[in-house]
């Protein structure tokens, strides 16, 4: 038996690998004969680089670092240690990261707990866990990227917010029964202190992440314009669709969407909550091959499902005072059934419960 599991595990091998090396030919043509559209391509994400992702989270990295530098995770988790562990599970310095990254943007929740691993206070399958809830796009992100360019009203702004923070806090209390069964004792606390030397090294650190996220973003605009070439994304239809699908490839692509168009609220609640598959690259480079990213795509997947429907049902309440298109019709504000997303978080943390105990 484990020498049949063997011989059919070589071709899958060789399969991958024979894919990886399509993909990779594939690029150097697409780079080497439409460098016009590459170019484009590079241009609109370095754009957006310059415009929204560096405003809204080069400040909040250096200052995230300086958080966890300092110890003013610990002073603060000792304030707010019993609510953490009681509600989710979560250690005492955890928790005040879970509540800044929702608000600090992408990568900074990812950021923060690996630089508590790599200081030996959260144990590698700890950290994978928690790297699913320690997420959000922030407040900065939000009102640049898509309530401000899209609809120039902050309503649709909050309307995201609180659809994906809410999706957020209750994937994180779900994530709290398999926090528990895997809690560790906690470390001695840390005192504040805040040196110039850490400010230093926190500025470093953040320019090097931002240089790899906008790095990391640019390659992805080549592979979307690749995508796009190759008339693949034909195949989703008209524009709106294939933007649609681009926005869940790359969150910062949503400026590109219809203006004023309300019906795409749910959409872009569940874009934002899930990240977008070039945030998961992101975090995947802050990682660097330290972590597994299984338990964070699932966990963003339920979140994502979550806050689409959270997002249909308080439409109606915060529109209510809003001039809204007359695209907006009687659909958007019949409530979903709540079925699918619950059957969903269910399904991720039966996973998530299966690999506790497997390890």
């Amino acid at each position: 038996m484990i020498v049949v599991v063997m011989i059919m595990k070589k071709p899958v091998k060789i399969l991958r690998e024979m894919l990886k090396a399509g993909l990779l030919i594939w690029a150097a043509y697409y780079c080497m004969t439409d460098t016009a559209d590459a170019g484009a391509a590079v241009s609109g994400a370095v754009e957006r680089c310059l415009a929204t992702v560096i405003p809204s989270l080069y400040a909040m990295m250096i200052v995230s670092g300086l958080i966890v530098k300092s110890g003013a995770c610990s002073v603060c988790g000792r304030l707010t240690g019993r609510a953490g562990r009681f509600i989710f599970g979560m250690d005492t310095e955890v928790f005040p990261v879970f509540l800044f990254s929702m608000a600090g943007g992408y990568p900074v929740g990812a950021k923060m707990l690996i630089s508590l691993y790599s200081d030996g206070k959260l144990s590698k399958h700890r950290t994978e866990l928690l790297s699913g809830v320690c997420f959000g796009a922030g407040p900065a992100f939000v009102a640049g990227c898509i309530s401000g360019q899209l609809y120039g009203t902050p309503t649709a702004g909050h309307i995201i917010l609180i659809s994906t923070i809410s999706a957020n806090l209750i994937t994180a209390f779900a994530l709290s029964f398999v926090l528990r069964k895997s809690a560790e004792t906690s470390a001695a606390p840390q005192r504040f202190r805040l040196r110039g030397s850490m400010l230093t090294d926190c500025i470093s650190s953040a320019g090097r992440s931002m240089a790899e996220i906008c790095f990391t973003i640019a390659a992805f605009a080549v592979f979307s314009g690749m995508l796009d070439s190759s008339g693949i994304m034909a195949a989703f239809g008209n524009d709106l669709r294939r933007q649609t699908v681009l926005t869940f490839l790359d969150v910062t692509a949503a400026g590109e969407l219809p203006r004023g168009n309300y019906t795409l609220l749910p959409l872009l609640s569940a874009a934002v909550s899930f990240g977008g598959v070039c945030v998961l690259f992101q975090i995947a480079s802050i990682f660097s091959g330290k972590l597994s990213m299984l338990p964070l795509i699932l966990t963003r997947a339920a979140a994502s499902a979550l806050s689409f429907g959270i997002c249909r049902l308080i439409m109606p309440f915060m529109l209510r005072n809003e001039t809204v298109t007359a695209a907006v019709t009687a659909s958007v504000h019949r409530a979903p059934s709540p079925v699918p997303s619950v059957m969903l978080i269910l399904m991720t943390f039966a996973v998530l419960r299966e690999t506790v105990k497997d390890r």
